[in-house]
């Protein structure tokens, strides 16, 4: 009798094949409730199939072992052979918040390791993480929750996150997580081997050049591939899983990590089998190529800060000086606007020899002309200045990639989010000096159609139609 268990995230089942006892399948019913009796409202059922099709099927309870031996002699009473009786043993998990229930740690893995290597590091972060915080084993719980508290998680750089969304599209995800389950589960072998292989690919994939983690290969600088499906097994993660993540935490270990995984390629590719550095001493030669590295780029550094500087200094002059030019040429609108309106106003009061409403249909259309012209160059000067600082913003972080292989991100963005550039920045996209001017203009523009109707006779529409009248007849004679 040949039994096949199968355990995923909601249920657990056990496929039976009878042989010449055509009984034994009593023990593997023991050994099932034996793995999932400690979930006592899990749903238990089982299903007798012949040729495939299902004969009958029947709840777990007192009198489940009587029911299926009698239903197994019906059967092999019509049809002797027994190899077309198949006995499914299955168990729907209860449901309880956050926490995942394994039967049989050994099963489940074995069904995880059957998926491709990116379904299984996907289902770390995507599903474990997100939606656990307990692993619930017949004789002991695994808390989760620890892992989101532990230090390690505030210790982070952007660039960590950055290099594993690159290789396997997922964001907020590190190996360090990996790494922190192997620590909670190190007491549950099948768990903590399972996180161990996937810690090892997960290391080798952000060290290497390109990888194709489904078919785990990985490629090093001049073309050196390490094909770990040669050595897929337990014995090499046990021997060498431990250096390789150690080689990650090394590169990771600050903000040069572009650097140093550089670095470790350029060492890496020195040896004719990858294998081979995959050795202690290797961190020796890694630590002198690095310090090397150091002196090479020091002045190299302090030349590429230097114009960053200097270009950083350069925008925020610029973005400054046509800020101030555009909010002059707001205050010189107004200036013009009420300059124009006084020269009007007062030649009128000369020529007539008193002050008096001078705004008839000629004056108050001129004018309303003049004023939207006004307002339209405010519009213009405010999407001016808008484009510039976008501009100059953008030179400035094309300039700041330029160099990101010689300094570290964090100087990079100290320099991109400068106060200097983020308070002119701010201040280019300020309205209030537009929007005032623009309403103050609205406002004359109402004012002079008030007085334009008050000095007239008629209502407002029939006089505006009876001045278009008076000038129809000199348009047409010009």
């Amino acid at each position: 009798m040949s039994q096949k268990c199968l355990e995923e995230i909601n249920t657990f089942s056990c496929n039976i094949s009878l042989d010449k006892t055509r009984d034994n399948w009593k023990n593997h019913f023991s050994d099932f409730l034996d793995k999932v009796d400690f979930d006592t409202d899990s749903e238990k059922s089982v299903q007798i199939f012949h040729y495939g099709d299902i004969e009958a099927e029947f709840k777990f309870d007192d009198n489940t072992y009587s029911m299926v031996d009698e239903k197994i002699k019906d059967i092999l009473a019509v049809d002797p052979d027994y190899k077309k009786i198949t006995i499914k043993l299955y168990c729907k998990k209860s449901i309880q918040p956050r926490t995942l229930i394994l039967y049989s740690p050994e099963i489940f893995v074995k069904g995880l390791e059957a998926k491709s290597t990116e379904k299984k590091i996907k289902f770390i972060f995507s599903h474990l993480r997100k939606k656990y915080d307990y692993i619930k084993l017949k004789d002991s719980s695994i808390s989760l929750k620890s892992i989101y508290e532990s230090k390690g998680e505030d210790l982070l750089v952007s660039n960590k996150k950055r290099a594993f969304k690159d290789v396997f599209d997922l964001d907020d995800a590190h190996v360090d997580y990996i790494n922190s389950l192997m620590s909670v589960t190190s007491l549950y072998s099948p768990l903590c081997d399972y996180f161990l292989k996937i810690r090892t690919i997960a290391s080798l994939s952000i060290l290497s050049r390109k990888c194709s983690v489904n078919k785990l290969c990985f490629v090093f600088d001049g073309d050196k591939k390490f094909e770990l499906s040669l050595y897929d097994n337990l014995e090499f993660y046990y021997e060498y899983g431990q250096i390789i993540y150690d080689f990650y935490i090394w590169a990771y270990c600050d903000e040069r990590s572009p650097s140093r995984i550089s670095i470790i390629n350029h060492v890496f590719s020195q040896h004719q089998i990858i294998l081979d550095s995959f050795q202690r001493h290797i961190f020796d030669i890694l630590e002198s190529n690095y310090r090397v590295y150091i002196a090479d780029n020091f002045e190299q550094y302090v030349e590429v800060m230097s114009k960053l500087s200097d270009f950083l200094y350069e925008t925020t002059t610029k973005i400054s000086d046509k800020v101030s030019e555009s909010i002059a040429s707001a205050r010189n609108t107004l200036i013009l606007i009420l300059s124009y309106f006084f020269t009007i106003i007062v030649f009128t009061g000369i020529d007539k020899g008193k002050v008096d409403n001078i705004f008839n249909f000629e004056i108050t259309t001129m004018s309303t002309v003049f004023l939207i012209g006004g307002i339209l160059n405010l519009y213009w000067l405010r999407k001016e200045i808008v484009i510039n600082s976008i501009l100059a913003n953008n030179q400035l972080n094309e300039m700041v990639s330029r160099y990101s292989n010689y300094i570290d991100e964090n100087e990079l963005k100290s320099i991109t989010n400068s106060q200097s550039l983020v308070e002119i920045t701010k201040k280019s996209k300020q309205k209030s000096i537009y929007i005032f001017s623009a309403l103050l203009i609205f406002l004359l523009l109402c004012l002079i159609w008030l007085l334009y109707y008050l000095n007239t006779p008629l209502s407002f529409l029939d006089s505006i139609q009876h001045d278009l009248r008076k000038l129809s007849p000199l348009v047409t004679k010009k």
